[in-house]
């Protein structure tokens, strides 16, 4: 395959997208260069062995050739695409609600979301339904190991769970588990350990306590060498969500702490990492002005900002417009009353460098209409959990505001 600088595309040997009866190896084969018909204005290429794609001038990424499982992404259901067809947003074409039976469903309905295709990951993240911090710390490490966060329940059947595992990783994959054994058993870990044929490697990620947990998530993710840092409170959940998707699709560690208190494991971490840029998110009644002065005593050079509002609500839209401003074309929205269904849907949002944004179950509070919405082009929504978290008048307004 090669392109020329005039701007067209050629193609030689075995045509895969040309099955034949008259070829022994089943398919045509091309003994000299054919230019590809209609593919004009061609500024780079690349092919596998069946498939094909083409990025225009333009920007345009055309793909042609195999189609099991939709790879191609152009939003068809063929498994052969015979001529270069452009990719579509196939994975969020239309706003939409992301929801299951329970907080366990709807980790498996995002999973599959994220992941169409059978085996199309490497890792696999798995963590408590029943609480937010391990999840939510979880965050960067699943964007950057391209991986799923499944739910599991510690008192209950996770049969749905280890079947996902084992639809989406491939043999041989990670499963990285977020949390001790009292939230993720060890008799789950055993299991998945002793899968047969699938042979997955599994690593627990623990520490004494879930301040512990996120330290040692973040040190997967970061070791050492400086850079950004997020702090944010162990002790509830919106601001810790509100900043996930910033954190994943950057790749940023997240670090737990009390109100008034760096607890002994996240400390030792920061030390470890000496971050030039810190970012506290949640006003002083999250993260405390002590705190904050002891981390500026640690890091005297660090340089420090903090995202704040009056509550959930408006710190999450401060995150939303500064951190993402309009440039996505997705807005994820969750319930700033509860965590399980939004879990799993912070990964989605971090990897589609989309923001996420709280609002109460019947209503879209003023201030994110007044500190963000108002200020945003049409957008894809997309609404984590099922009518009691966010209600269909609460859906359809943000649909009519923003499509």
């Amino acid at each position: 395959m090669a392109t020329l600088q005039d701007g067209t595309v050629w193609v030689w040997g075995i045509d895969r997208t040309k099955p034949s009866n008259h070829s022994p190896l089943g398919y045509d084969i091309l003994l000299s260069p054919t230019q590809v018909p209609g593919l004009t204005n061609v500024q780079g290429i690349s092919a596998g062995p069946g498939n094909y794609i083409a990025l225009t001038t333009d920007g345009t990424i055309l793909t042609w050739g195999n189609n099991i499982q939709g790879i191609l992404g152009n939003g068809t259901g063929t498994k052969l695409t015979t001529t270069p067809s452009p990719v579509v947003d196939t994975l969020l074409p239309t706003s939409t609600r992301l929801a299951g039976y329970d907080r366990f469903d709807t980790s498996i309905a995002i999973s599959q979301k994220m992941f169409p295709a059978d085996f199309s990951t490497n890792a696999v993240l798995v963590a408590t339904g029943y609480n937010f911090p391990d999840a939510l710390a979880g965050a960067s490490l699943s964007v950057l190991e391209n991986a799923p966060l499944l739910l599991v329940d510690p008192y209950g059947d996770n049969q749905k769970i280890i079947d996902e595992i084992k639809r989406v990783l491939i043999p041989e994959g990670k499963i990285y588990i977020l949390g001790g054994t009292a939230v993720v058993s060890s008799a789950l870990e055993a299991e998945l350990k002793d899968e047969p044929y699938y042979h997955f490697t599994v690593q627990r990620l623990a520490g004494v306590t879930s301040y512990g947990t996120a330290a040692k998530i973040a040190k997967q993710i970061m070791p050492s060498g400086g850079g950004e840092v997020i702090i944010t409170t162990g002790e509830n959940f919106p601001d810790s969500l509100s900043i996930s998707p910033y954190a994943s699709a950057l790749g940023i560690p997240m670090v737990l702490v009390q109100k008034n208190n760096i607890p002994a494991e996240p400390l030792a971490y920061l030390k470890d990492l000496k971050p030039t840029e810190i970012t506290i998110v949640g006003g002083v009644g999250a993260v405390s002005a002590q705190v904050e002065r002891q981390l500026q005593d640690l890091f005297p050079d660090a340089n420090f900002r903090r995202f704040g509002g009056f509550d959930q609500y408006e710190t999450s839209a401060m995150i939303a417009d500064a951190l993402f401003g309009d440039l996505s074309p997705n807005l994820f929205v969750a319930t700033g009353t509860n965590f399980p269904d939004a879990l799993a849907g912070s990964i989605f949002a971090g990897s589609a460098l989309s923001p996420i944004v709280l609002v109460k179950p019947n209503e879209i509070p003023e201030k994110l209409s007044s500190v963000y919405l108002n200020t945003l082009s049409p957008k894809k929504i997309v609404v984590l959990g099922g009518t009691s978290v966010v209600s269909e008048n609460v859906f359809s307004t943000l649909k009519s505001l923003r499509d």
